[in-house]
């Protein structure tokens, strides 16, 4: 993957994610592994997983949160499938704004930075650690004004701790872009990925992606798989999440062809991660789980 110089973003719009940094909390995150159930031949998946019909992603803003964004997604997918939470009716709508200043706090990076990013990994591990808020008790911010107004140089993630509704559980790597699909088919979680982010990829329109994105790099980005589907001729689309507003792709989420994500894997410092708000890593049969199109 490219390091390279970067050009800004296009206005209004925040990246974040630190890609250079993620070695440092590799070590951490490993112990915090958890193993995945090996899935047969024989369990059946659903063909179609498509959770955005119900679920309105976060819009970050310009604020660089992508990585708190991502990990809140993953979250709020899983606990739907495990618990049958609404995150509307059930007050699960989690703040993207204290995981990525939680997670930043784990990356050693100063409160009163505006717009510094933070590594996916960070957020990971914050929220296992401190664990994760609603917006309710911490509402997210878009852009420096609210910054501002609500004086965050002065927070310590560490003291909304123990008002945390859920924590990230069960974390391991996956293996393949088949793999993504048995885990997500089979209800053991959602997954956290990073790309460095370009023309291609910001421009995404509402047909799957069937190449690599290209163009001028704008840096670092954090998405979500919330979904997938398995055409009748037996092509994979992962469903990617993003958090750059509705319209982005369709409604904030798009379809990319499954090797050509892998592909994207392969060169990630921090490739891609299965999320679970569960203590172990279970099947959960799909029989049509609540909200999910499958």
């Amino acid at each position: 993957m490219s390091l390279d110089a970067v050009a800004p973003l296009p206005p209004g719009l925040g990246l974040g994610w630190r890609p250079e940094a993620e070695q440092q909390h590799a070590q951490a995150l490993a112990r915090l592994e958890r193993p995945l159930v090996l899935v047969s031949d024989t369990v059946r998946l659903p063909r179609e997983l498509c959770l955005r019909h119900w679920m309105e992603l976060e819009f970050q803003g310009e604020v660089p949160q992508c990585a708190g964004a991502a990990v809140t997604h993953a979250a709020q997918a899983h606990a739907w499938v495990v618990e049958g939470l609404d995150t509307t009716r059930q007050s699960i709508d989690l703040s993207m704004t204290f995981s990525w200043l939680a997670g930043r706090a784990l990356d050693g990076t100063s409160p009163a930075e505006y717009d510094a990013g933070a590594t996916i990994s960070g957020v990971c591990l914050a929220a296992h650690t401190t664990g994760m808020v609603t917006e309710q008790q911490f509402p997210s911010i878009k852009d420096q004004r609210q910054w501002n107004a609500r004086q965050l140089a002065v927070l310590n993630p560490s003291s909304l701790g123990q008002y945390s509704t859920m924590c990230i559980r069960g974390q391991a790597p996956v293996q393949s872009a088949d793999h993504a699909e048995v885990v997500m088919g089979t209800g053991q979680g959602f997954i956290v990925f990073g790309v460095m982010w370009n023309e291609g990829w910001a421009s995404v329109g509402d047909k799957p992606i069937e190449s690599i994105p290209g163009g001028r790099s704008y840096g670092g980005h954090a998405l979500a798989l919330l979904g997938y589907t398995r055409t009748h001729s037996g092509t994979l689309y992962l469903t990617i999440a993003n958090s750059h507003g509705p319209r982005w792709g369709q409604g904030g989420y798009q379809r990319i062809r499954a090797d050509l994500w892998w592909q994207i894997m392969q060169t990630s410092p921090f490739g891609a991660r299965v999320l679970s708000v569960t203590d172990e890593f279970f099947i959960r049969p799909f029989r049509g789980w609540k909200g999910v199109q499958g």
